[in-house]
């Protein structure tokens, strides 16, 4: 029988295998694609943040979110993952950060992996090598200290034994038996590298409440998308998540930047409300882009007048290209109805206060659902009722464990996603290890 079966050989369950192989235990990694890390190999676009800014647990903790409708008022809302506390307060910050850089013993269970990290921003990134090579030195330091790895292999199904243990179904007939397992199998995010949602069946056969999920971290298509041409373009912005069924503001995000696509918007601000757009389809969301966030509507107003004041002779376009690179600003102008081309001087001051509110609120229609294969996350898998988050063990079933994109809730881009995928498989890992 085998100590420990982990399901998936992505960011938790490779740092999973590594923590645990080193104890001794016997372990076998289960990947439905032909090699470990292929999602892990894409993260922060190939350079791989593997944590984000924070360094406090009380910090932390709060920016992962999930998001729910009040059954009294049916407004929709966002919540902190109150749980996370237990969590990142058992494994904070500092001690994952060294366990991976230390060679000393860490958490009285592990050997630091001695993996030297680099700070950005605030952020931490690898220093030798990028996200491929991560995943690849995560699965060969494994392989070296026994772990194995069966690829191309799916799970069907796991059966709890009577008095302990798991017996396990794979999709060739064949039966495997382990005394604990792990569930790190990911969500449905990048289906073209194998990312599906075979995790979520497997628990809803154990009777585990799941979430079916919406995706997360990914662009938002928009109806009727006007700046196709503008495709490219970052600027700072801040965006408003409102409902047309409610007519209330539901979300406002910082300031941050927003990408234009062809078909429509991305950026770090719409990876971070991707999630509550989906969540809330049914109540048909719309976007108010501030597309100038650092004036009010009077203080753009005023600074555009006093511009075509100065400049009379200049043409609108010329003036707006102050505030937007020139495709985007020709775009604005028309949206509002002034002729890009029309002399400053010209322009009546209802249609410069007309092209402020526009800059200051346009509207953008989210045509969803968005296409899975471009979302970095989703917010479904095991329901966080069911496991204690001192262990990441499923409540109900000892010796199950579910770690990483497995629990249903959202996670922020920048490094969030990694830093819960180290931390939940090192919070499970320690549980296992002191079973023994």
């Amino acid at each position: 029988m085998l100590d420990v079966l982990i399901v998936g050989a992505g960011a938790s369950g490779l740092f999973s295998a590594l923590l645990l192989s080193r104890t001794g235990k016997k372990i076998l990694v289960i990947e439905g694609q032909s090699r470990a890390g292929n999602k892990l190999g894409l993260c922060g676009g190939g350079s791989c943040n593997v944590g984000p800014v924070e360094r406090e647990s009380a910090k932390l903790a709060p920016r992962y979110l999930k998001y729910a409708k009040n059954p009294k008022t049916g407004l929709f809302r966002e919540e902190p993952v109150r749980q996370l506390k237990t969590l990142f307060f058992a494994y904070p910050p500092t001690l994952v950060e060294t366990l991976w850089t230390s060679r000393e013993m860490v958490a009285g269970t592990f050997q630091g992996l001695g993996i030297a990290l680099r700070e950005e921003e605030g952020k931490l990134f690898p220093a030798d090598f990028d996200a491929r090579g991560l995943a690849a030195e995560l699965c060969r330091r494994s392989i070296k200290a026994g772990a194995l790895f069966r690829y191309n292999t799916k799970v069907r199904g796991i059966t709890p034994l009577v008095e302990s243990g798991f017996d396990i179904q794979l999709d060739d007939g064949s039966t495997i038996s382990a005394r604990s397992v792990i569930l790190a199998s990911g969500g449905f995010s990048y289906p073209a590298i194998g990312g599906n949602d075979s995790g979520n069946g497997i628990l809803d056969r154990l009777g585990i409440a799941i979430h079916p999920g919406m995706p997360a971290m990914g662009p938002i298509p928009v109806k009727n998308w006007p700046f196709a041409a503008s495709s490219g373009t970052v600027i700072p912005a801040r965006v408003t998540l409102k409902t047309k069924s409610l007519g209330k503001e539901l979300l406002r995000t910082p300031v941050d930047q927003l990408l234009f696509t062809h078909r429509g918007l991305s950026g770090p601000v719409i990876l971070d409300i991707c999630a509550a757009v989906h969540e809330c389809a049914e109540e048909s969301p719309f976007l108010q882009l501030d597309l100038l966030p650092a004036l009010g509507t009077e203080e753009l107003v005023v600074s555009m007048q006093t511009l075509a004041r100065e400049h009379p002779r200049k043409q609108a376009v010329q003036i707006l290209t102050q505030y937007f690179p020139r495709v985007l600003a020709g775009i604005l102008l028309e949206k509002a109805d002034i002729n890009p081309e029309a002399l400053s001087a010209e322009i009546p001051k209802a249609s410069i206060l007309r092209l402020a509110t526009l800059v200051k609120a346009f509207e953008a229609k989210p045509e969803l659902p968005a296409s899975r294969s471009e979302a970095m996350g989703w917010t479904g898998g095991c329901d966080l009722s069911e496991l204690d988050f001192s262990t990441m063990e499923v409540k109900k079933i000892p010796g199950l464990f579910i770690t990483g994109d497995m629990v249903s809730m959202c996670r922020p881009c920048g490094g969030y996603s990694l830093w819960f995928c180290w931390t939940s498989a090192l919070a499970a890992s320690k549980k296992i290890a002191y079973n023994s």
